[in-house]
């Protein structure tokens, strides 16, 4: 079994009203050296500027980012080439950004 180690940037803190513009995974293994990043366009008009600061983007620039289909297909196929057998995800949830509080 493989683990990934996958992480979220959104640009607001609920699913639905608001959009992941960024996801990443890594195989966790010694080197860390298979790694996916992705970024998405934004699928919702709504976003918090304090949530994208965080991230380091603009709203300007997020709507630049590739189509999310797109990114979760070659995710996918990163997944296939990397995990040859059932892949397990893990992820840290108790990274909390300051504008969720």
């Amino acid at each position: 079994m493989s683990y990934a180690m996958v992480d979220v940037e959104a640009d607001g803190p609920i699913p639905g009203d608001y959009s992941m513009i960024g996801f990443g995974a890594a195989i966790i293994e010694p080197a860390l050296d298979r790694v996916f990043y992705g970024r998405l366009r934004p699928i919702s008009e709504a976003f918090l500027p304090e949530a994208l600061a965080s991230g380091g983007f603009t709203r300007e620039q997020c709507l630049t980012f590739d189509e999310p289909k797109s990114v979760m297909e070659a995710f996918r196929e990163w997944i296939a080439a990397n995990c040859k057998r059932r892949a397990m995800f893990v992820s840290d949830f108790g990274k909390m950004h300051v504008w969720w509080r």
